[in-house]
């Protein structure tokens, strides 16, 4: 049986007890196969953005079915049920912001690199990854001065280095002390984390760089006291009253 609601043109259809639907055969029916089909031809992101936007244009009968398929699936569990209710302000001891559990995600809480260093060394020019180009070099070494092709830019003076021009490949990239990784050329940056926020200290990968503690920022320290003008002077602690 089917409804219609008036603001809806597509019907809204019951869906069957859980105790109708136990049969193994319903496994390999037409309706299994194909939503197993349509979730081999959508990729994980679109499935989420299209999963997430259809949301805000289901009708409300619409939305209780499809939590209940959620549900069925173990997409949606207690523990969402919880969050959602959930209006504790919780402090992130990694990116030290404040927020609510249903606002919590893997993508919630992002620490941007630090301390990043450019690199470059020289490899050969076979290696068909790098470009080869024009590499100055201001060195002393004969064995460098002396391979073919190298030409002094400058005077050479005694005792002194001279100025080079090798052809070779430079390889080239992003060094970030923060967590020692490297980006090259046409590679995208990242975040030195990115994932979801936490309470718990011991699931945090300090450094000196830019992930602190809430005690070296001083997250949780009481404010500083001001000094009123009617108490300058008086006696009176800051703070209080005379």
């Amino acid at each position: 049986m089917s409804t219609q609601h008036p603001n809806n043109p597509r019907p809204i259809r019951a869906i069957p007890a859980r105790a109708q639907n136990s049969s193994f055969s319903n496994y390999n029916c037409e309706e299994a196969n194909v939503i197993r089909y349509a979730l081999r031809d959508i990729s994980p992101s679109a499935l989420h953005a299209q999963l997430a936007h259809s949301i805000q244009n289901l009708h409300i009968d619409q939305i209780h079915h499809l939590l209940d398929a959620l549900e069925t699936a173990g997409i949606v569990t207690k523990k969402h049920k919880a969050a959602v209710k959930d209006k504790q302000q919780r402090h992130c001891v990694r990116c030290h912001h404040s927020y609510l559990e249903r606002e919590n995600n893997p993508l919630a809480c992002v620490i941007a690199h630090s301390k990043a260093e450019v690199h470059g060394t020289t490899v050969p020019v076979s290696d068909a990854s790098h470009r080869a180009t024009k590499v100055h070099i201001k060195t002393n070494n004969p064995a460098i001065l002396g391979e073919a092709g190298n030409r002094a830019q400058t005077d050479t003076v005694e005792g002194q280095p001279a100025m080079v021009t090798k052809t070779a490949a430079m390889d080239v990239y992003i060094l970030n002390r923060c967590c020692d990784t490297k980006i090259r050329p046409g590679e995208r940056a990242g975040y030195c984390h990115q994932g979801r926020h936490t309470t718990t200290p011991d699931n945090v990968d300090y450094n000196d760089a830019n992930i602190w503690s809430c005690k070296t920022v001083g997250c949780f320290r009481p404010p500083p006291q001001t000094v009123t003008s009617s108490t300058a002077g008086a006696g009176t602690p800051a703070g209080t009253q005379a």
